[in-house]
């Protein structure tokens, strides 16, 4: 009997097994059956790495169009399977919680962060940006105009009175540094030199070392990483360095709380709010700065660079920029600050600002996901877990379908849509199920007013004081496409002088 009922366990775990096995088989099947687009010709990881965009490309037009997602050669993240996704299932996407398809999963995975002693996301960077910071973002207002406008005025001095060269990437960089501590960190924070350079530098240092990652060690040796590989050392040294500079506001505020005095409004408070104690860790802290300065410093940068780059290139539209922001200036009764009403009145800069960002978005993707366990979507398709899916934000921009001839670059094209449409929709931090650089749903980028505000306040500077133009026979350089990014080449130089009139 005995035998005979270890017989039918045996039995019965075979079938088990079986079960899972087909189960899991067709659920590969869903994934395998997508089509898989590469190039015809030197289909090597390199090329991926250099020009994804051709792939995306075909992929759009032969699949994504026709509603079949498609798969491809991940540029990214090789260790696990890249699927394209077409806009039909944004919706689905958009709405699964963190818990199903998870942009902190695609995170740790893509750049390596458990393996490279990086922080890594957690919810509560976005709520802070989301809840607290749009909340109090009036009653911060003046001191993030002062410190915009003192950055901007103290660095751009160097440029008068004559033509001076300069390459004014990591000038942007370390003013939004400055102005993202002041209203994310602490006071104290953004006059430190030394946090605003780890603020900017960080995550160049975590994206190389990333890359570096993968060049060197397979996938079964990187768990040695954090104890061998001098870039994982160094980001570990960085966390511990914003823990001690970050220390005397930490102590400070947990003294105020202990004699509950009224909580100071900056993001250290918010953060250290978040647990019903206060006692939320120096290091948990440190951590979640890092990881908002490596959400927002370089995107941000990147765009004001972009968007210089498109009014050098026009000239007459910078005249008239120009002359938008002396007008609503000039109506202000001397007052030299600039209040966010007043930032709302710039109707041609936010729509140049939206077509420039249309044009030339910050990266070919966007809404990028990693399932935490098998998903179907409700026409049936199952991808298996750990497959990182997302949407192409650049083909969309350049649809003919969805813009009207969208190869000319209109500055005043959702000018003209608010005007004739809902005045609500179209400004620069929108987002739709036609404008998604920044997103789509509950996770899009929550500080995306915050940061098109800021970028505001430094191009009103910047054209107020100083005039700008290309090297004789200057124009926009090529835009650098790196796996799924794109960014305006920072090393190239622009002239600058003191605007005399």
């Amino acid at each position: 009997m005995s035998r005979l009922l270890q017989y039918g366990c045996a039995l019965l775990a075979f079938g088990v097994c079986w079960l899972i096995q087909r189960r899991l088989s067709r659920r590969r099947y869903d994934l395998d059956k997508l089509p898989f687009v590469r190039f015809e010709e030197n289909d090597t990881p390199e090329r991926y790495v250099a020009d994804s965009r051709s792939v995306l490309h075909s992929g759009y037009v032969q699949y994504l169009k026709n509603g079949i997602p498609f798969r491809m050669r991940n540029p990214v993240d090789p260790d696990h399977p890249q699927v394209i996704l077409p806009f039909k299932y944004l919706n689905e996407v958009k709405m699964a919680p963190e818990s199903v398809m998870s942009f902190q999963r695609f995170s740790r995975q893509a750049f390596l962060l458990d393996y490279i002693n990086a922080p890594k996301p957690t919810a509560m960077a976005p709520h802070i940006v989301r809840g607290d910071l749009n909340k109090h973002l009036g009653m911060q207002w003046y001191v993030i105009w002062f410190f915009s406008v003192g950055d901007c005025s103290v660095a751009y001095s160097r440029w008068r009175p004559d033509w001076t060269p300069f390459q004014p990437y990591f000038l942007f960089a370390h003013t939004v540094a400055r102005v993202t501590s002041m209203a994310l960190a602490s006071p104290e924070l953004s006059a430190n030199e030394e946090w605003r350079n780890i603020m900017v530098t960080s995550t160049i240092t975590l994206m190389q070392t990333a890359q570096e990652v993968r060049r060197k060690y397979p996938r079964h040796w990187r768990w040695v990483v954090p104890w061998v590989e001098p870039g994982a050392k160094r980001i570990y040294e960085i966390r511990k360095r914003c823990a001690e500079l970050l220390a005397p506001s930490y102590q400070n505020r947990l003294a105020r709380m202990a004699s509950n005095e009224k909580p100071l409004v900056d993001g250290i408070q918010w953060l250290m709010s978040t647990v019903p104690d206060g006692k939320k860790g120096l290091l948990e802290i440190a951590d979640e700065q890092l990881f908002l300065s490596m959400a927002s410093i370089h995107s941000s940068s990147a765009s004001t660079l972009s968007f210089v780059y498109d009014l050098m290139d026009r000239p007459e539209l910078m005249d008239e920029i120009l002359q938008e922001i002396r007008s609503v200036r000039g109506a202000k009764n001397g007052s030299s600050e600039w209040t966010k009403r007043d930032l709302d009145q710039l109707v041609k800069l936010d729509s140049f600002m939206k077509e420039s960002q249309r044009y030339y978005p910050v990266g070919l993707v966007t809404v990028q996901r990693s399932n935490l366990r098998p998903y179907t979507f409700s026409d049936g398709l199952t991808i298996p877990a750990n497959t990182q899916c997302c949407f192409l934000n650049y083909e969309l921009n350049h649809d003919p379908e969805v813009y009207e001839d969208p190869e000319t670059f209109d500055a005043y094209r959702f000018l003209r849509l608010r005007e004739t449409g809902d005045p609500h929709k179209h400004h620069f931090a929108y987002v739709s199920e036609d404008s998604i650089n920044f997103g789509a749903g509950t996770y899009s980028c929550p500080g995306r007013h915050f940061a098109g505000n800021e970028i505001k306040l430094i191009l009103c500077e910047l054209l107020l004081g100083y005039e700008m133009k290309w090297p004789e026979g200057g124009s926009r350089p090529p835009t650098m496409y790196r796996d799924f990014s794109s960014n305006p080449d920072p090393g190239v130089d622009i002239l600058f002088r003191e605007r005399k009139c």
